[in-house]
């Protein structure tokens, strides 16, 4: 029985995922400096370790961007009535190119 409903917990997580890509976002609030394409990348990681992070917690929310220095943001995520602070760091790469680490800030 646990591995069933282990089974439906990831179909559902999948079509979450797949239903939040297809979708277009509101651009996340505050001083972001990453485009669509980029924002969607990292609410897409941000979603992925929240769910394995903290899986008692359904919802969360990005609250809060700002500014970390030379090409690093601090992301502010709501969940659970606490803030969590992800660093997400902006890896340059070949032209039109950007590399991303994104990990929860303690």
């Amino acid at each position: 029985m646990r591995a069933l409903t282990m089974r439906s917990e990831f179909a559902r997580c999948g079509a979450l995922l797949l239903l939040s890509a297809c979708a277009s976002d509101p651009p996340v609030p505050g001083n972001t400096g990453a485009d669509e394409m980029l924002q969607a990348d990292i609410k897409r990681i941000i979603n992925i370790l929240e769910m394995t992070s903290e899986p008692r917690c359904e919802m969360h929310q990005i609250v809060d961007t700002e500014r970390a220095g030379l090409g690093r943001e601090r992301w502010l995520v709501e969940r659970c009535g606490e803030r969590v602070a992800y660093l997400v760091t902006f890896i340059v790469g070949r032209p039109g190119a950007t590399g991303l680490s994104v990990r929860r800030e303690e």
